[in-house]
């Protein structure tokens, strides 16, 4: 039986979900709203098996799939349980080593059977992201590098140069270089540009 840990920043999601894998014989060794979650907790618990938004309040759980990620390798394997059809999601959290994805508005067999696959070994895509046609190629998103959209989201968010170059630790002016290349790319004009966009694309969470 495969030890599950739940990360989503709605309890009453979390309850639902706990509730619904216990009754079909899985085990959870706890849940957070992922703010707080540290490396240790899910050494701690033994955790084989992590349930993660990609949206934890005005945090990104995909940061959160990158330090584990980082930290524990292929030790524990991830599911995304999102909202987020965006292709740009799918594509990074898949990146970022994610073992399956599934929408929320799924069935709840969706999930139980990404669970199945993964405790497999195998990987598992919702079957309506699937029957979707979603076409990364399309995506504008897939125009962009990883730190053009982590400077994207920080600018969307109202954050100045130098505060997103202290943050990430590059030069201001390096930020600009930044934003001048995916402004670019992506045919935007101005800051507004930037936050439309990022909100339609699933970058910028406006509650």
């Amino acid at each position: 039986m495969s030890r599950i840990y739940l990360v989503d920043d709605h309890d009453m999601v979390r309850f639902a979900l706990r509730r619904t894998l216990e009754m079909n014989n899985f085990y959870v060794t706890g849940e957070s709203n992922g703010i707080d979650l540290s490396i240790n907790q899910l050494k701690d618990t033994n955790t084989e098996i992590l349930i993660l938004d990609i949206t934890l309040g005005n945090e990104s759980g995909l940061n959160l799939l990158k330090s584990i990620s980082n930290s524990l390798g292929d030790k524990i394997k991830t599911i995304i349980l999102t909202m987020s059809a965006q292709p740009w999601h799918f594509k990074q959290a898949m990146e970022l080593g994610a073992m399956g994805y599934v929408l929320k508005g799924s069935p709840v067999e969706e999930l139980l059977d990404a669970l199945v696959a993964v405790q497999k070994g195998r990987k598992f895509v919702d079957l309506s992201i699937e029957r979707s046609g979603l076409s990364l190629d399309t995506d504008p998103l897939s125009l962009l590098s990883n730190r053009e959209i982590q400077i994207l989201e920080k600018i969307a968010k109202g954050m100045s140069s130098h505060e997103i170059g202290r943050e990430i630790h590059i030069s201001p002016k390096t930020v600009d270089t930044y934003r001048n290349r995916l402004m670019n790319k992506l045919k935007l004009k101005n800051i507004r540009d930037i936050v439309v966009f990022a909100y339609r694309h699933g970058l910028l969470n406006l509650n």
